[in-house]
Parts: structure tokens; C-alpha cells; sequence
């Protein structure tokens, strides 16, 4: 009987032995798949990093364009007023364009009157003789 137990010992081992060589192969698997799995979610952080680099890239270079646009359009506003005061200025100078050329004609008319009655004068001078004769002072009378 010892022969027996220790033959069934035996078998028992081997037994033992197939199970544990079995779960050794099962989990050698599983770790080799855990290992590949573990890669593919490397190489997928590392995809997702590059893509958060590119969107915050995209994002600061959106916030520099969108300051940049802020300012183009402070300026242009600021031209708008500038261009918008000069309008005013202009339509200012072309009203006190039209009263000057109002009082260069008026003074031209002026001017004409007053000519005219000089060589009226004049005329009057070589017709009654010269003007020094008379006594303006003591008017005849």
C-alpha cells in the first residue's frame, strides 16, 4: 500500500503540478496581454498629450489673434473718429470759405463804389476847377 500512496502522492504532484504550470501559461497570457494593452494605452496618452499641446497651441494662438482683432478695431475706431472730426473741420472751412468769398465780394463792391466816386470826384475837380479853391471851412452864405 505504500507503493499505492506514493504512486497516488505522485499523480497528486503531477497533478498539482499540470494545474499551476497551466495557470503559470494563463497568466503569462494575461500578462502579456495586460502589457500590449498597457502599450496601446501609452501610445494613446501620448496621442492625447500631442493633441492637448495642439489645442492649447490653437487656443493661445486664437486669444493672440482675437487681442490682435481687439486692437484693429480700436484702432479703426479711433480712425473713425479722427476722419470723422476732420469731416466736421472740413464742412467748418467750407462754411467760412462761402462767408469769406461773401465779404471779398461785398469788399469788391465796396471797393467799386468807392472808385467810382473818387473819379466822380475827380471828374467833378477837372470840371470846376481844382478842389483847393473852395473854403469848406466857411461855406458862402
Amino acid at each position: 500500500m505504500k507503493r499505492q500512496t506514493w504512486q497516488a502522492r505522485m499523480e497528486d504532484c503531477r497533478s498539482a503540478i499540470k494545474h499551476y504550470s497551466e495557470e503559470t501559461a494563463a497568466a503569462r497570457t494575461r500578462l502579456s496581454s495586460l502589457r500590449a494593452q498597457e502599450e496601446s494605452l501609452r501610445t494613446r496618452v501620448e496621442e492625447l498629450e500631442v493633441l492637448a499641446d495642439q489645442q492649447r497651441e490653437k487656443s493661445r494662438r486664437q486669444r493672440s489673434e482675437a487681442e490682435s482683432f481687439q486692437e484693429d478695431i480700436a484702432e479703426f475706431a479711433e480712425a473713425q473718429d479722427q476722419l470723422s472730426k476732420a469731416q466736421a473741420s472740413i464742412l467748418v472751412l467750407d462754411d467760412r470759405e462761402k462767408e469769406l468769398q461773401e465779404l471779398q465780394t461785398a469788399l469788391r463792391d465796396r471797393h467799386g463804389e468807392v472808385l467810382r466816386r473818387v473819379n466822380e470826384l475827380l471828374r467833378l475837380a477837372t470840371v470846376f476847377g481844382p478842389l483847393r479853391q473852395f473854403n469848406l471851412a466857411h461855406p458862402p452864405g
